[in-house]
């Protein structure tokens, strides 16, 4: 799926029922999942569904929404629209397909539903009659001529409206639409449309500056070469820049008859060939171009701008235009940056107004009298309660770099929900991961999800310095797991020429008790003693199984849930601040929602995961796979054997039954009066590409060759100098060459050649002026043998 598609969730098929006039659902028919472009959905469903969707109702709904809130929707019109940008942010989309009723079947209901933008949708379900006591002769649905009149009307109207665009209104209240029908005997004149690219004769526009932007969207479309002529506030004028004899000219000018701008000459004849340049292409035009492009990869190249304006318009950019457009859209996008700090306490006051009992903080430091961001940090009342109330007393936390241009580290929280899948309960923006930072961050966290001295609770993290002295002081009873497969990864780096076998220091740390324990150690010493005592200096208990408690009944050794997590808010990390904090917020609202659909269709006792995986007793409390064998022999089913509730597919419902608060948009913040923010300082220098460092083995493609390790023949270029001994040319001495000489001054000494006999040539030196003669080259008569 590319970045541009989204997830559309399609029920067709079925129709909408309404119980005790409240509750709406969605009954019979079958599902689709689509991934599609929003644009182009309702064509690609079509094809999927291999029928037509005319004549059946189209609603949609965003995954977090309830049904109250359904919007009907048609291609091109504003709800459209507006679906098309929320599926830009929510990457899935809930479509309804409702095939239009006739009158011929129901129950003589009728139902009154109220959709997402407040306005009512009427229709009769089924109650065969128009108007009060349409009973008797003409009644609808009595197979009468009316009925037949009817629907046909219904059809043409709904076939006419099948490609309904929505209109664009005409704003100016102080002047009357010109085509408006209330003026009789007046002309009518048409407007132009915005992004069209057609211009005629006797067209208006509002102003001048309108009238550029449809020229420029002219020639993008026609690819030519025009030029403006004239610059005037009330007239303006286009021609072809290539010269000549070329007739072509468009003038615009102020009428004061009608009150607006009209494009009174347009003489459409190019007596010249396009040269696939146009002078009406600046920079500004190609900043509008590509600005959501570099916005969403700040590396995007001047010659990939140049490509696709070729590609797109048949015209030519230079490489300069395209450099200064970038440079442009670069600074627009550090403003929108710098602006979202600014209202990073708007952003705070707005999710307390819209989740009430959460905890938002924002920190700031002032550096020489200005007040710069520092810290931020939210954990949501509905997350704090869920964990504290349906998953296991475990959490992971972990840092993340941030990908945009702010130097920072994102640091996040993560609980296990029944399903064994990561659950993100807070999280945190900070410069730093030191122990300062990390001292802020554990004590909010001690406070929100009541975690005291510790003890009782789980937490598994790395090795970072920092976060083990905060939790060292704010958590000393708390049971610190050590990621396994960080200590592996810096053992790695450790012994770095080192065959470490894998399957030791694995065995060492998913050892279930201290027999395993003993014999996994041994084994690992005898294979070396060096690599024994690194891994003993790491306290191997805090990474083994045979050490954990069993009140969180997980046996994670390693804090992979975390990194998933990471991984699962990568594209967010690249964001601006606030824009990066909405979207992990919308991403947790996405996920709760899809995760609810799966917990209220799935029908076992415990969940999916639980249900299709045998794990080990004495953690997890599930029999292991000799218990089980025993009670299949015995016909018992294992499901009564499990002696925990974590589990419990009810308990997953629990988890994802309540979710986020949705948040308004930033137009409609309230002005929180707070001092405004600036970015923290940005770090000098080239930015450095955003990747994650990689372990020796982890990048089989970019291995670098050892010794040995030889091209094949057939991609060679030049004979390999390995185990070839390097002779100076000066002092004629192995092992270095002239650059590396330490005899400086010496005349240079040339190594006699070797004539084509295999037979030495002597080197002759010159005593009257201190030079050597080289040695004669071989003669053209020469032999080879």
């Amino acid at each position: 799926m590319s970045t541009e598609d989204a997830v559309f969730q399609c029920y067709y098929g079925g129709n909408f029922v309404v119980e005790n006039e409240i509750k709406v659902s969605y009954v019979g028919g079958g599902i689709l999942s689509l991934e599609s472009k929003p644009q182009v959905v309702l064509t690609n469903l079509m094809e999927s569904l291999n029928e037509s969707i005319w004549q059946q109702r189209i609603w949609y709904k965003l995954p977090y929404e309830e049904y109250s809130e359904l919007k009907q929707l048609c291609n091109g019109d504003q709800n459209f629209q507006r679906m098309c940008l929320a599926a830009v942010w929510t990457k899935a989309v809930d479509i309804f397909l409702e095939k239009e009723e006739n009158g011929d079947a129901g129950d003589g209901s009728h139902v009154d539903r109220v959709v997402g933008d407040g306005s009512h949708v009427d229709r009769a379900v089924g109650d065969g009659s128009i108007g009060d006591g349409a009973a008797g002769d003409g009644a609808v649905g009595d197979g009468s001529e009316c009925d037949r009149v009817f629907i046909d009307m219904e059809a043409r109207v709904e076939q006419n409206l099948a490609g309904f665009v929505d209109e664009e209104e005409h704003d100016n209240d102080e002047s009357t639409p010109l085509n408006s029908d209330c003026e009789e005997g007046e002309r009518r004149y048409v407007r132009c449309k915005k992004g069209s690219g057609d211009i005629r004769i006797e067209q208006v526009f509002d102003s001048i500056a309108e009238f550029k932007e449809a020229v420029i969207d002219y020639a993008l479309k026609e690819g030519v070469n025009i030029k403006f002529t004239r610059w005037g506030s009330e007239k303006s004028e286009v021609r072809c820049s290539i010269g000549g004899n070329c007739k072509f000219r468009i003038y615009c000018a102020y009428d004061e008859k009608i009150g607006v701008y009209m494009v009174k000459t347009f003489i459409d004849e190019h007596a010249c060939t396009k040269d696939g340049f146009c002078k009406v292409l600046k920079s500004r035009i190609i900043v509008d171009m590509f600005l959501n492009d570099i916005r969403q990869d700040p590396t995007f190249k001047v010659k990939a701008m140049q490509k696709v304006i070729e590609e797109r318009y048949s015209l030519i950019a230079s490489s300069d235009q395209c450099r200064k457009a970038r440079g442009k859209a670069l600074k627009m996008i550090q403003d929108e940056y710098d602006e979202q700090f600014a209202r990073i306490h708007d952003y705070k006051e707005q999710l307390l107004e819209t989740n009430l009992g959460s905890t938002v903080e924002v920190e700031t430091i002032t550096i020489d009298g200005i007040v710069k961001f520092d810290k931020f940090y939210v954990c949501f009342d509905a997350l704090r309660k869920t964990w504290l109330a349906y998953c296991r007393p475990i959490i992971g936390i972990d840092g993340c770099f941030l990908k945009n241009n702010m130097k920072g580290q994102l640091l996040a929280v993560v609980g296990r929900d029944a399903n064994n899948q990561f659950y993100p309960v807070a999280w945190a923006v900070v410069e730093t991961e030191n122990i300062d930072s990390w001292l802020w961050f554990i004590r909010k966290l001690k406070s929100d999800l009541k975690l005291q001295d510790g003890d009782g609770f789980t937490l598994i993290s790395d090795r970072q310095k920092g976060l083990l002295n905060a939790v060292d002081q704010e958590l000393p009873k708390v049971e610190h797991r050590m990621c396994a497969r960080h200590i592996y990864g810096n053992l790695r780096r450790v012994y770095p020429g080192k065959d470490l076998p894998k399957k030791l220091f694995w065995a060492v740390a998913k050892s279930f008790n201290d027999y395993e324990y003993n014999r996994a150690i041994d084994e690992l010493k005898q294979f070396d003693q060096g690599v024994y005592d690194a891994v003993m200096m790491r306290n191997p208990r805090n990474c083994s199984r045979a050490f954990f408690g069993c009140k969180s009944s997980c046996e994670d050794v390693s804090n992979n849930f975390s990194e998933s997590y990471n991984n699962a808010i990568n594209k967010a990390r690249e964001m601006p601040l606030v824009e990066m904090l909405e979207t992990i917020r919308r991403q947790t609202m996405i996920r709760i929602d899809m995760r609810l659909r799966k917990a209220i269709k799935h029908q076992g006792k415990f969940t999916l995961k639980v249900a299709n995986t045998i794990k080990e007793e004495t953690i997890y409390r599930i029999p292991c796979r000799h218990v089980l064998r025993i009670i299949l022999n015995k016909k018992v089913n294992p499901e009564e054997l499990v002696n925990s509730d974590w589990y419990l597919a009810s308990k997953n419902l629990k988890i994802y039954s309540e979710s986020i608060s949705g948040v308004n948009g930033i137009g409609f913040w309230i002005r929180s009066g707070e001092p405004r923010i600036q970015p923290p300082p940005r770090p000098t220098g080239t930015k450095k590409k955003e990747k994650r460092k990689k372990g020796k083995n982890e990048s089989p493609k970019k291995k670098k060759k050892g010794k040995g390790v030889q091209e094949p023949p057939e991609k060679r270029t030049k004979v390999s100098k390995e185990g070839r001994s390097i002779r100076c040319g000066r002092c004629s001495t192995e092992g270095h060459n002239t650059r590396s000489c330490p005899s400086v001054g010496v005349v240079n000494k040339r190594w006699p050649k070797k004539t084509p006999d295999g037979v030495s040539q002597s080197m002759s030196i010159g005593t009257n002026e201190g030079t050597s003669q080289r040695p004669s080259q071989p003669s053209q008569n020469s032999h080879f043998d």
